[in-house]
């Protein structure tokens, strides 16, 4: 149903890290570049989440949204720029800025530094066609 999800959420093809196994994740994008068709999403459990342990030792086999399937070529983003990534998600999106700061103790209109060190506790990783 990408089709209707537009470019909101993505499915991720990945391997496991331990068993070889293909293994499929459904992220939600929280930005998202036409210019050059970039995908970022968060890990909302940092380094513990599976899938993202998983990148760590392997890149993403596929990676589908909206109608695109697509090999990937994945980054993982600096705190710089995961700071830069949810500032500008905060302005674009307040509701959904909200709902992450509710549920994730992100500080929406806190402090520079507050907003710095929240970043850099996060872990975001960016995917784009080759």
């Amino acid at each position: 149903m990408g089709w209707l999800l537009g470019h909101r959420f993505l499915l991720l093809v990945h391997r496991g890290r331990k068993t070889g196994l293909l293994r499929q994740t459904v992220l939600e994008v929280i930005l998202y570049d036409p210019i050059n068709r970039e995908c970022i999403v968060l890990s909302a459990w940092g380094e513990k989440a599976d899938w993202y342990r998983n990148l760590q030792k392997t890149t993403a086999i596929e990676i589908r949204a909206t109608r695109e399937c697509y090999r990937p070529v994945q980054r993982f983003l600096s705190p710089e720029e995961a700071y830069a990534v949810l500032a500008r998600c905060e302005s674009s999106h307040p509701w959904a800025a909200w709902l992450f700061a509710k549920l994730f103790g992100y500080p929406l209109g806190g402090s520079e530094a507050a907003q710095r060190a929240f970043a850099e506790s996060m872990r975001l990783v960016g995917f784009r066609p080759i």
